[in-house]
């Protein structure tokens, strides 16, 4: 069996939407690769000098798992309970988030992660946490 590269017409209409790179405000630079129906992938890669956090957030429906590849990140989640978990992750780990956990990563410089999101991905399912940018942007800048 032959393998066949899609043209963009193609994949876009099997539900794919164009690739997606963007630089983002902290400097990462994020290349997506997202479906119709808000399933996607994503490559998160870090600037080489400088770690800052993402943007704190949560979604209602949507799961991410969160894969280093290369370098480390560290987690900072708020649970259902309003209790603050903040970890560090290593070269090769893992880690799921699941719907309605306000939660926000800072990516070590030079670090690599991926990021699947799937489940049902309704359109607008990103939602800010200020509360825990807060904590994370302004009082502990690790």
């Amino acid at each position: 069996m032959s393998k066949k590269e899609l043209t963009l017409a193609e994949a876009i209409a099997c539900g794919m939407k164009p690739i997606l790179d963007e630089l983002m405000p902290n400097g990462e630079k994020r290349f997506r690769r997202m479906h119709e129906d808000g399933s996607g992938y994503i490559l998160t890669e870090a600037p080489p000098d400088e770690a800052k956090w993402q943007n704190a957030h949560y979604h209602k429906a949507t799961y991410e798992l969160y894969v280093v590849q290369k370098g480390s990140v560290r987690f900072a989640l708020l649970n259902y309970f309003s209790r603050l978990k903040i970890w560090d992750m290593m070269e090769g780990e893992a880690f799921l988030v699941r719907p309605n956990v306000h939660h926000n990563v800072l990516v070590m410089p030079g670090s690599v992660i991926h990021t699947l999101k799937y489940g049902e991905c309704p359109a607008g399912d990103w939602h800010a946490s200020p509360e825990l940018d807060a904590f994370c942007k302004e009082e502990h800048k690790f």
